[in-house]
């Protein structure tokens, strides 16, 4: 039996607020995807493409004007750049707004000494919502609500923690009925 070991790398996590307009790809756990290669073992980056239904995203951009940002978004910075690992509707929010989006960065770079650094200790309190689904690992973090059907076994409330008015309700439901336990 052979073994395969990842490659010892050092990286931090930072929370920062960016730019939205400097994360334009996304990290990509699975090299067979084609995109060009990362500091991070075992990924790749690919151009952000999958976008968030239309009522869904418009009414994560009005709850952010409303209320201001609950939870960041996960990001690598690898090679000078920003890639996406979860967030893409509070990412494109923020770019329709034109303002900074808060981050957890994972530092590959180095270079973010500056910023506050997160550790497994301190993250929960950067997020109002905290997911059940965080998970420190070899390579950085991951973490998901598993709001997607069909792409997660189990449903994390705090992924819709954010819906404060009932037309916001209506219109995420409406587009993702499974959320409301119903078929879809």
């Amino acid at each position: 039996m052979a073994f395969h070991y990842l490659p010892v790398v050092n990286w931090t996590v930072r929370k920062a607020a960016l730019d939205p307009f400097e994360i334009t790809h996304r990290i990509i756990f699975n090299p067979n995807y084609g995109g060009p290669g990362t500091k991070v073992p075992g990924a790749c980056a690919v151009p952000i493409g999958r976008a968030i239904k239309q009522e869904t995203r418009a009414a994560i951009k009005e709850s952010i004007r409303r209320d201001g940002f609950r939870n960041p978004i996960i990001v690598y910075r690898s090679g000078g750049e920003y890639l996406l690992s979860f967030g893409g509707g509070r990412l494109q929010a923020a770019k329709q707004l034109g303002i900074p989006v808060p981050a957890l960065v994972v530092d590959y770079d180095g270079d973010m000494g500056d910023y506050e650094e997160v550790t497994e200790d301190t993250w929960q309190e950067h997020f109002t919502d905290v997911p059940k689904n965080f998970e420190w690992n070899a390579v950085g973090i991951q973490m998901h609500y598993g709001l997607e059907r069909g792409r997660r076994e189990d449903f994390d409330p705090a992924g819709v923690a954010w819906i404060s008015t009932d037309a916001d309700k209506e219109a995420v439901y409406r587009e993702s009925p499974w959320l409301n336990g119903e078929e879809g």
